[in-house]
């Protein structure tokens, strides 16, 4: 009897109904600080990297500073001489824009250009002047040299690697190439991160970032270094990536909206003000990027303490390490770890349903988990995961367009450009203390619906300030600036709910990849379209909020819902029913 009694004890032990029971058991503590800290550090240092351009590639005025040889009839010289006024930098970029003095039989005479200004805004007054057409000394001669306006920047991007005139057309790939590698870490940092777990691709990251970032200020070689700001960018969000997931995938419910939206804002947001600040000191591009990278070195303690999440190993059906990792939580944070043979039961529920629509899970041929079928039909084999697919990435990427358009706009506003990020950082900053309340109290799709519509609205009004009211603009941008940072946190919690937990890394990768797709676009709108008519940016921002609340009536609602473990439970849960 008493046989029977030992081993009917374990099946009579409550088994939790899926692995967010055993993560609130283990419960909240000290063990999911590295976690915290990591997407910390990372959003931390992801701030100058995406918005470090507006400082370290600023727009600097310049001018001409190259002589110009003549030959004249015989008794003719050319003098040139570079403009005593300080002040003048007119952007242009021929060597023949400024006066051009000719000595005949020691009379000078002063030719004035069509390109740039009389020769007596630059030179004493001479003795004899006589006009004629530059027509008749020589052609357009484009300039090799420059001279920049150091008033404001010491140095920038630009003006080391003179991307002006002809070479214009480089100078938004700073930014660019940055974004690329950030939109490309989605990809990568969200199939790593499903197959070769969290720690792995956080600290595949972190070496590439380590060492892209500070190459960066020892390099004095235009494609290597726009090479390496590719590689930044990349490595930035293939860690966010996996930090992120781990963290929200292992919260207890209760803690994960509002820890994944301050975590995921918060530390973005000190990061640019401190950046501003830092900046203001420190005009010179390189020496900015040594202080701001700075930080990277803390990836170093975290790339030898990180755990691996333990719900990652439990979806690959790795008992033993899922059980030795849940101790080491319960012991830390002084929960409560459940009994192996529970653990392994609910480990069981998760491997059923995953079989059926994963067929890497399943055990299936290589060829068919390696196809393009296998690999998409979780994505777009049921009504509800294509609408989860592709309509959150529609939102997000017109959501991001605003949020690094913004910023990115500082230099077709008056003022100090210092202020201006200043104070955008700064709102962001309340909406990371606003948004987990209102992502705590209200449905998530009514949230970001509204949110969008206002922030397109606040970019379509500062249409109508005058331009002489710099500070009513700058609130406006700002107030458009705390909108779209609160859905942009929300969203960091929104969109890892939606999807089930095994394609939730590649899932959520798929999403914010098309979302950064649109950080791209944003130097264009901000540096070229702009010079066709400087709304333009503003009635880009406004559209793009508006019309990325129009997709939300149409997406399931997460709020307080245990997180599905497969397709058929995200189903289930769009059509009303329970996701368990």
């Amino acid at each position: 009897m008493e046989n029977n009694k030992t081993s009917q004890k374990p099946q009579d032990e409550k088994v939790p109904e899926n692995f967010d029971g055993v993560i609130d058991e283990v419960g909240f503590g000290v063990w999911h600080l590295q976690f915290v800290i990591g997407v910390c550090l990372v959003v931390f240092q992801a701030g100058p990297v995406v918005v470090g351009s507006t400082f370290q590639d600023a727009p600097m005025a310049f001018r001409c500073a190259d002589g110009i040889s003549y030959d004249g009839a015989e008794g003719e010289s050319l003098a040139y001489a570079t403009p005593h006024n300080e002040t003048n930098f007119d952007n242009n970029c021929f060597a023949n824009s400024l006066p051009i003095f000719i000595e005949v039989n020691d009379t000078l005479h002063v030719v004035s250009n069509d390109h740039g200004n009389e020769g007596s805004n630059f030179l004493p007054p001479l003795k004899v002047f006589e006009e004629k057409q530059d027509s008749e000394i020589m052609e357009d001669i484009p300039c090799k040299n420059f001279e920049y306006d150091t008033s404001l920047f010491q140095s920038t991007f630009m003006s080391e690697y003179n991307l002006v005139c002809d070479k214009a057309h480089l100078k938004p790939l700073f930014q660019m190439l940055t974004t690329v590698g950030y939109a490309l870490g989605n990809i990568v940092g969200g199939v790593l991160g499903d197959r070769m777990g969290r720690r792995f691709t956080f600290r595949f990251g972190s070496v590439i970032s380590l060492v892209s970032t500070f190459l960066i200020v020892f390099i004095h070689h235009l494609p290597t270094t726009l090479a390496l700001r590719f590689f930044a960018g990349l490595a930035s969000m293939t860690m966010f990536n996996s930090i992120m997931a781990a963290m929200v995938e292992n919260l207890p419910t209760r803690y994960r909206a509002p820890a994944a939206v301050v975590c995921a804002g918060f530390p973005y947001y000190v990061a640019i003000l401190s950046l501003s600040g830092i900046a203001y000191f420190v005009r010179n591009w390189r020496y900015l990027q040594y202080v701001t990278c700075a930080p990277a070195f803390l990836y170093i303690p975290l790339f030898f303490l990180l755990d691996e999440s333990p719900r990652w190993l439990a979806m690959r059906n790795r008992r033993e390490e899922t059980a030795e990792v849940l101790r080491k939580a319960a012991l830390r944070n002084k929960g409560k770890m459940p009994s192996e043979d529970a653990l392994y039961r609910t480990i069981d529920n998760m491997q059923e349903s995953p079989k059926k629509t994963d067929p890497e899970l399943a055990g299936e041929p290589a060829e068919i988990a390696g196809s393009a079928f296998g690999c998409l039909h979780p994505f777009v084999g049921t009504s509800w995961m294509r609408k989860i697919t592709f309509l959150p990435s529609i939102a997000f990427f017109l959501q991001c367009l605003v949020y690094i358009g913004v910023p990115l706009n500082v230099h077709n506003f008056d003022g100090s450009p210092f202020v201006y990020v200043a104070i955008t950082a700064v709102a962001q900053m309340v909406a990371a203390v606003v948004a987990p309340i209102m992502a705590g109290r209200f449905s998530r799709t009514k949230l970001l619906a509204a949110l969008s519509v206002a922030m397109g609205t606040a970019n379509l009004v500062s249409l109508a300030i005058p331009k002489d009211q710099v500070w009513a603009a700058w609130l406006m941008m700002s107030l458009s600036m705390a909108l779209v940072a609160s859905a942009s946190m929300i969203n960091f919690t929104y969109l890892p709910e939606l999807y089930p937990t095994c394609i939730r890394g590649k899932g959520t990768a798929f999403c914010t990849f098309v979302g950064h797709c649109s950080y791209i676009l944003a130097p264009y709108i901000t540096d070229v379209l702009v010079s066709f008519n400087p709304i333009v940016p503003n009635v880009v921002f406004g559209a793009c909020g508006i019309a990325a609340a129009t997709v939300y009536p149409f997406l399931p609602e997460t709020s307080n819902l245990p997180l599905c473990e497969t397709v058929e439970q995200v189903e289930k849960r769009g059509k009303g029913g329970s996701a368990n």
